[in-house]
């Protein structure tokens, strides 16, 4: 009923606690410390807002937008940091999935490829973290001419390193390339 709305004369809303809002529930959780906080907040998110909802009207999708992007960010950061909590207690298979769902949702969020990187190579899939990696390498210069940041090419030479398995080829700072055998 009309107790559920709120205006200020120039803006419309829904008054807190009379309506259930997933959006709204996810922000709150965002905002909260602790396993659980981010465990909920990274279960709340269920893709794009109002996703099925039309309007032509350029103030309703230029808000849309902008709230679409930012609930994708918290939900993106809630599950990273699931991710990362799943893999500090040795669960790295959970943080595998965690991490592979943020990367879904945003492919060009490094700390999520980092999180699939140490988790394949934690699971004894080094070559594959690598291989990942030589991916995001790709896509970061062919969709936004850039490379990735230094921690995630750190992380990358070090999973080259310390690979035991044989020779592994990884896309080094600055667009060079090496091949280097370990033993």
């Amino acid at each position: 009923g009309h107790e559920a709305i709120v205006t200020d004369g120039k803006t419309v809303g829904l008054r807190p606690g009379v309506v259930d809002c997933d959006a709204a529930r996810l922000g709150q959780a965002s905002g909260k410390r602790g396993s659980i906080a981010v465990r909920d907040a990274a279960e709340l998110y269920d893709g794009a807002l109002l996703d099925e909802i039309h309007v032509e009207e350029p103030a309703w999708n230029d808000w849309l937008l902008a709230e679409r992007e930012r609930l994708s960010d918290l939900a993106v950061g809630a599950i990273v940091a699931q991710a990362e909590q799943e893999f500090a207690i040795g669960h790295f298979s959970k943080a595998l999935a965690l991490a592979h769902r943020a990367v879904t949702l945003n492919r060009f969020r490094e700390d999520a490829h980092r999180v699939v990187f140490r988790a394949l190579a934690a699971t004894g899939r080094k070559a594959e973290a690598i291989r990942r990696f030589n991916d995001l390498t790709a896509y970061l210069a062919v969709e936004l001419g850039a490379e990735p940041d230094e921690e995630t090419r750190r992380l990358a030479a070090y999973l080259v390193e310390t690979d035991g398995g044989g020779t592994a080829h990884v896309v080094l700072a600055h667009g060079e390339s090496g091949t280097r055998g370990v033993t």
